[in-house]
């Protein structure tokens, strides 16, 4: 067994989000739904995962289940990490992996070889570290936005699938330049699925027989995965380049000098949104505004509601 570290959760449950690094050990590595390898891990603290009211003592495993003055919950020990970056071997010691992770409801999911998808719930991402120190390094240079190559953009239909593969990476290069990342593979990508997709941690996105694209992520604003839908390859690619340019930002502010002494809130706002923004409107200011919109929304979201007296 080892020990791994979560940290700088991006968006998901608020016990996650304000928490502080949460050290976990890994327990097991086994293939999830769609064939990747997750990292089985127990929690060093367990956290309380939210149900619905209606929630039956008979639908979970005795001694998780309980109620407090917001309602039914589930203690959690254990979860999965599902790698962000396809082929990425989570189990290889390294720092600042992006992952998926995924509550684990119940714990005998772990005496199968494949992992249960009905028996966890995917919600948040992350980064994950080897080792407990996390070196702050500096941030990158800018770079000369004259060696970016022009047209990453597509007309209105959807492409064919590997036409839109190719967009899809020819984006993620354009970002790769513009964050001054050398190997694009670290950035984190959807996976293609066959439509109608699996239901498995991480995202994806399909293509259906009416050409319409369905985009499964999890929503920044709401900390909840979703799907959304459009029938303009652009809009994916928007999709798919915002939250690959998110993670980097996040990553990016967590290992800068700022990130010492500094709180999560304030490097957020002060770092970590002002890249995210800048990373996306390298690529194109339209997408930049798209972005600057849901940042001022977060930004809104967070301030604290006053009340009336």
């Amino acid at each position: 067994m080892s020990e791994v570290l979560l940290h700088h959760v991006e968006c998901g449950p608020v016990q996650l989000l304000n928490s502080a690094p949460t050290p976990a050990t890994v327990l097991a590595s086994l293939p999830g739904p769609d064939g990747a390898a997750q990292l089985c891990v127990q929690l060093a603290t367990p956290v309380k995962h939210r149900l619905p009211a209606a929630a039956s003592d008979g639908d979970y495993p005795p001694g998780q289940l309980g109620r407090d003055a917001h309602g039914p919950f589930l203690w959690i020990y254990y979860a999965a990490l599902h790698p962000r970056v396809p082929g990425i071997d989570l189990a290889k010691p390294a720092l600042d992996l992006p992952v998926d992770v995924s509550y684990i409801l119940d714990p005998s999911i772990g005496q199968a070889d494949v992992l249960d998808a009905t028996k966890m719930v995917w919600v948040a991402t992350a980064f994950l570290n080897h080792s407990a120190q996390h070196s702050p390094a500096p941030l990158p240079s800018w770079p000369d936005l004259e060696d970016l190559e022009p047209d990453i953009r597509t007309a209105g239909g959807p492409p064919p699938h590997e036409g839109l593969e190719h967009h899809i990476e020819h984006a993620l290069a354009q970002l790769s330049v513009v964050a001054r990342i050398a190997a694009r593979r670290t950035l984190p990508r959807p996976q293609f699925q066959e439509f109608p997709a699996v239901d498995a941690p991480g995202a994806a996105y399909t293509l259906d027989a009416d050409n319409s694209l369905h985009y499964r992520c999890m929503d920044v604003l709401t900390g909840q995965p979703g799907t959304r839908q459009t029938v303009d390859a652009d809009e994916l690619l928007y999709w798919i380049v915002d939250d690959a340019a998110r993670a980097v930002a996040w990553s990016f502010a967590y290992r800068s000098p700022a990130a010492r002494g500094t709180g999560a809130d304030t490097l957020k706002a002060t770092v970590a949104l002002p890249l995210w923004a800048a990373f996306v409107s390298a690529l194109d200011p339209r997408w930049g505004s798209k972005t600057q919109a849901t940042i001022d929304a977060l930004l809104h979201n967070s301030k604290p509601t006053r009340r009336a007296s």
